[in-house]
């Protein structure tokens, strides 16, 4: 129940705790001094601080109460329904009266980190009891959990504060010898040590900036040995010490696709590298994994470059060069033939590359007979003056066919 309260003793009893910089006692006291419902929670809604201790008939408070954390589906509604969002829209502190919030609406505080949201305090009123006074004291109260946060996640070591700076300067191509690696281990503290894998994530909808923040806060804790940063609106995770094989990459990509799903985000890992210094070159192929994992398998999240290399060589040949300076007059010509005379030299043709020359694996794919394929495979020869003895000209032949299925998904 909301009580009327005097500001000098709310200042009187965030003054008292001051010294312990503790979350929960700074909710309880908020709570002891106003009569409202708080917390607070970080931006994937992980509960800090709460106070009281008891439901008070908010559903979605009363679950954090009881389970200290939202599931996955209750992240995407809060998600979905804009409240998320809200704080690059929103002044804070502001009032939350729709979605799910609609039947008891809220004053809703931000904590802001080096700009960036690192969590949120929610006071809980009960409709109609939003008065200005509680819109100031959560003024207050976000502030004093900003002071909190700062001081006890964010300033009590360099150590995080360089490796930020190192993967930037890094990802920048401002590191560019050995020399300078070695002088920003030495400033860290540790060594980056090889194997590496780097990740990208990109975001798709317009609330990019957010939705990158909140998949950095859930890939913190997927793996070891990792430096995280959001540089040029896309989020890159640096993976050291990374085993080439395992149970626990594995278990990384399938988590990460899930993230990335809930968020309508997708990511592209590189291959493994040895070199920090050539880092541009994997950052490449995070970027060409997600732009041509999308072009060939939209409704996947989550694209390996190693699933992607020959479309990344591909693909920028084929959006620059004519046809006509790759395409051979044979197989213009072969197309022609078949639809003017019913015949299916051509998918012959092709299924009998990609097979490698297997008669029998290309006539059981084309449900024809062996001796049919055979009598195919010459008159393409004789017709056409294709031949296939050289690997230069089997090589050449199996491009244009794979080139043509890429176009098509352009």
């Amino acid at each position: 129940m909301n009580k009327d309260f005097k500001f000098e003793d709310l200042y009187e009893a965030i003054y008292k705790i001051l010294p312990n910089e503790d979350l929960q006692e700074l909710m309880d006291v908020c709570y002891e001094i106003t009569g409202v419902p708080i917390l607070i929670v970080d931006i994937m809604y992980n509960v800090y601080g709460i106070a009281p201790l008891h439901p008070v008939g908010n559903e979605n408070r009363d679950y954090l109460l009881e389970h200290r954390t939202y599931d996955d589906e209750r992240v995407q509604l809060m998600y979905n329904d804009g409240f998320i969002s809200s704080v690059d829209t929103n002044k804070a502190p502001y009032i939350i009266d729709w979605g799910s919030s609609e039947d008891f609406p809220a004053i809703q505080g931000i904590v802001k980190i080096n700009n960036s949201v690192e969590a949120y305090v929610t006071m809980h009123p009960g409709k109609g009891n939003i008065t200005d006074d509680l819109m100031k004291a959560m003024s207050i109260i976000q502030n004093v959990c900003g002071y909190f946060l700062k001081s006890n996640r964010f300033e009590s070591s360099n150590i995080p504060h360089f490796q930020k700076v190192f993967i930037s300067e890094l990802l920048s191509g401002n590191i560019k010898n050995e020399k300078q690696l070695n002088e920003w281990f030495q400033d860290m503290n540790c060594e980056i040590l090889p194997p590496y894998i780097l990740t990208a994530v990109t975001a798709r909808n317009s609330d990019e900036k957010l939705a990158l923040s909140m998949i950095r806060r859930y890939c913190q804790s997927l793996l070891p040995n990792q430096l995280i940063l959001i540089h040029d609106n896309v989020l890159y995770i640096l993976h050291y010490k990374a085993s080439k094989k395992g149970s626990s990459l594995h278990e990384y990509q399938s988590s990460l696709t899930k993230i990335v799903k809930r968020f309508h985000a997708q990511a592209g890992i590189s291959q493994h590298f040895s070199n920090l210094l050539l880092i541009e070159d994997y950052k490449i192929q995070t970027l060409d994994a997600i732009k041509y994992g999308q072009i060939l398998n939209p409704d996947a999240r989550l694209y390996l470059y190693q699933d992607y290399i020959l479309p990344a060589i591909l693909y920028p040949r084929i959006e620059q060069m004519p046809v006509n300076n790759y395409m051979p007059k044979s197989l213009e010509n072969m197309n022609a033939y078949d639809m003017e005379n019913a015949t299916e030299f051509l998918p012959t043709l092709k299924s009998y590359i990609f097979n490698l020359k297997n008669t029998k694996e290309t006539a059981s794919e084309l449900h024809i007979h062996r001796n049919t394929l055979l009598y195919r495979i010459n008159k393409i020869e004789e017709l056409f003056g294709i031949t296939l003895d050289s690997a230069e000209d089997f090589l050449y032949i199996m491009m244009i066919f794979y080139m043509q299925d890429l176009k098509k998904n352009l």
